[in-house]
């Protein structure tokens, strides 16, 4: 009777250890509230409960937070034998993609001892289910862009296909789908659709998913606040109002009213919100100035001219 307690209890632990969930995020993801956890790529975290599209884990270190159940993937199968593989990407599909797929009889459920048939149920799993032959890659787009995602998915069942992000969200995202693949579209797209985005494929047989992470960046606007004072003898000192984030290019021409004008640059990769430029060799000159961006720069601000008397003219 001892030996009968002790090994139930043994596998009881066993298959409470054996059902305790580990995933590893797909893509990285930055916290946007105190509740949330940061992620890296391949990050490896133990899921907790998962409720309404958002997973609790535990990452390495201890940290506990949340952070949406998309961005995360099986990072192993664990299991002695084929039926435990199966049973816990059951349990991956019924916790942490929150599917609630009905299984019937299938090669699934067949008990078997024989080793070599091990390979063929799993390649059938893996067939059922459908299948992303083609992953979304990650978008860095300029604002005013059209972005399209088309992630290319295999079923040989009906299949349905949900998408999550913030243009799904907010209706600015249209989605079109066939039998092989579906798009999501955005017409000119703007900051606010930037963020993860997620198409999951659902047949009777299991889910699949594929993630992007769109990044759109912003179009500068041009400087303001722009101001240039002779301060020596051929010496100007420029000074505008700065964004955090942005860097700033000076050019400037010689007013000698014979040519057209022949921007020049004087000054770039500023970063913070003034600069002194000397040794100017003619009389007069204009300056602008135009901020940027790692893609897009703005349009460059009213030009101001100025002769070296201490006097400046817009």
């Amino acid at each position: 009777m001892r030996c009968q307690i002790y090994r139930k209890t043994n596998n009881c632990q066993k298959q409470k250890a054996f059902l305790q969930l580990e995933a590893a995020a797909n893509g990285r993801f930055i916290k946007i509230s105190d509740d949330q956890v940061n992620l890296e790529t391949d990050e490896k975290v133990q899921v907790l409960d998962v409720k309404n599209g958002y997973a609790n884990v535990k990452k390495s270190d201890g940290t506990i937070g949340k952070c949406p159940n998309y961005f995360l993937t099986m990072s192993e199968i664990p299991g002695e034998n084929f039926a435990e593989q199966i049973q816990y990407r059951r349990e991956w599909q019924r916790r942490v993609d929150e599917a609630d797929v009905k299984y019937g009889p299938s090669a699934f459920d067949v008990a078997t001892s024989s080793t070599e048939n091990f390979d063929v149920l799993l390649e059938l799993s893996t067939c059922e289910r459908p299948v992303v032959v083609e992953e979304m890659k990650d978008l860095e787009v300029v604002e005013g862009d059209d972005v399209e995602m088309t992630p290319i998915i295999s079923s040989h069942t009906d299949y349905t296909v949900v998408w999550h992000g913030p243009a799904v969200d907010t209706k600015r995202a249209k989605i079109q789908t066939n039998n092989l693949d579906s798009r999501l579209l955005i017409k000119k797209v703007k900051k606010c659709d930037a963020g993860a985005y997620s198409v999951i494929a659902k047949n009777s047989f299991g889910v699949t998913s594929s993630v992007s992470f769109l990044t759109v960046v912003s179009v500068p606007d041009a400087p303001t606040e722009f101001i240039v004072k002779v301060t020596g003898d051929h010496e100007v000192r420029l000074k505008w109002k700065a964004e955090n984030g942005l860097k700033y290019c000076i050019e400037y021409c010689a007013n000698d009213g014979s040519s057209p004008e022949n921007w020049q640059i004087a000054s770039t990769n500023i970063e913070k919100a003034h600069v002194s430029l000397r040794n100017f060799a003619r009389h007069s000159y204009s300056f602008r100035i135009f901020a940027y961006n790692q893609r897009v720069r703005s349009t460059p601000s009213s030009s101001i001219s100025v002769v070296f008397d201490g006097n400046s003219n817009e």
